[in-house]
């Protein structure tokens, strides 16, 4: 059975400490108790850093910002370069950087590459009031946002959000990112890494579909040292099934060792390499079979309850509802969502199950509209 390091009453903590303003500086400090193997410890951050790592808009929480940034400031190991897909403007990106220069274990050239393809996130008219705070705390100006171009390119927003900090020099942003189906692999370039690259640890952000994680994936496998840490931030996120799908399916090479919201962590056992993920990771998911997606699915829901992770179990139930969906079982995938909706805890996450009935996942190229029908 999977061993957590965060006990249920530590994870709701820092979900209270990161939505409540009269405790918004409170977080937990991801350093583990020294008496106590599974618990944090709960500090309280200078507000100057706070506000730092609040600054950029972002699609993270609070809570896995900081978790970010104590994690590679105290428990990173120190060693080469680290590895993020997904940074969207560098919210992430600078609480990773920050703590890694606070790390004392950091080797001086130590950098953090950030792929992402830095366009196509929204139309440009979305993307520019997502930028406003930026503005409007004189990060950017008008002209930046002039330079964005019709596909709202924003790699140049991305570099100057971030020049002028001390951390920029450990910063490496490419504009490759990851190919979302397998008939794009040929139409890059997309993301690659330097010859003979070794790392410790790697956040990931930037899955946002089932061929992307098999591509990432295998890029990945072969450059992580064994102990090295995997930061899944859309884990518990309800569209993302292909997941947990992977993590399920290399369930013997991964240990799960955290949790903040949505954000999960698993240290990597023993080398994996890129022909095991090919041999065991289909193209797609609808290779794979609702059924067989389902028992995958099933068997992290009863890891999840049995380690008291009632958050998982629920999310990995939508994330039935995802997967049934992708394979066009769409009664199937009602019943997952009713099914979500008759647990325990379903009053928390209600909202995320209004939007599961909406369209529980996505295709590379739409979402998958589902809708409740009595």
């Amino acid at each position: 059975m999977i061993k957590t390091l965060i006990r249920k009453v530590a994870v709701k903590a820092v979900r209270v400490a990161c939505n409540s303003p009269s405790v918004k500086n409170i977080i937990s400090e991801f350093v583990l108790s020294k008496e106590k193997s599974n618990e944090f410890q709960f500090v309280e951050i200078d507000k100057n850093l706070a506000t730092e790592l609040d600054a950029i808009p972002s699609q993270t929480t609070r809570g896995e910002r900081r978790l970010l940034y104590h994690f590679f400031r105290s428990q990173w190991t120190g060693r080469g370069d680290v590895v993020e897909i997904g940074p969207f403007l560098g919210g992430t990106s600078r609480a990773i950087a920050m703590g890694m220069l606070e790390n004392p274990r950091r080797e001086s050239n130590s950098k953090l590459f950030t792929y992402d393809r830095f366009q196509d996130y929204f139309d440009l008219n979305s993307l520019k009031k997502y930028l406003a705070p930026l503005i409007d705390n004189m990060q950017l100006d008008q002209n930046d946002l002039e330079k964005l171009g019709e596909r709202a390119r924003f790699i140049d927003i991305f570099k100057s959000v971030h020049e002028n900090n001390t951390y920029y020099s450990c910063l490496q942003p490419s504009d490759h990112g990851v190919p979302d189906l397998p008939e794009e692999k040929d139409q890059g370039p997309w993301m690659v890494l330097p010859e003979g690259f070794k790392t410790d640890a790697i956040f990931i952000d930037g899955c946002k579909s089932w061929y992307g994680t098999k591509y990432f994936m295998q890029l990945m496998g072969p450059a992580a040292r064994p102990g090295s840490i995997f930061i899944f931030q859309d884990f518990g996120w309800f569209t993302c099934f292909w997941l947990a799908t992977f993590i399920e399916i290399f369930s013997d090479f991964f240990t799960l060792i955290g949790q903040v919201d949505n954000t999960y962590l698993f240290r990597l056992n023993t080398n994996i390499s890129s022909q095991e993920i090919e041999n065991n990771f289909p193209d797609s998911p609808i290779s794979v079979g609702g059924m067989s997606l389902c028992k995958l699915l099933d068997s992290q829901i009863e890891k999840a309850i049995n380690r008291g992770d009632h958050y998982a179990a629920l999310r990995h139930t939508l994330h039935k509802a995802g997967a049934l969906a992708y394979v066009n079982d769409l009664n199937g995938a009602r019943s997952s969502i009713r099914q979500a909706e008759a647990m325990p805890t379903a009053n928390s996450h209600k909202s995320v199950i209004e939007m599961a009935w909406k369209s529980p996942t996505y295709t590379p190229s739409n979402p998958i509209h589902l809708g409740k029908i009595s």
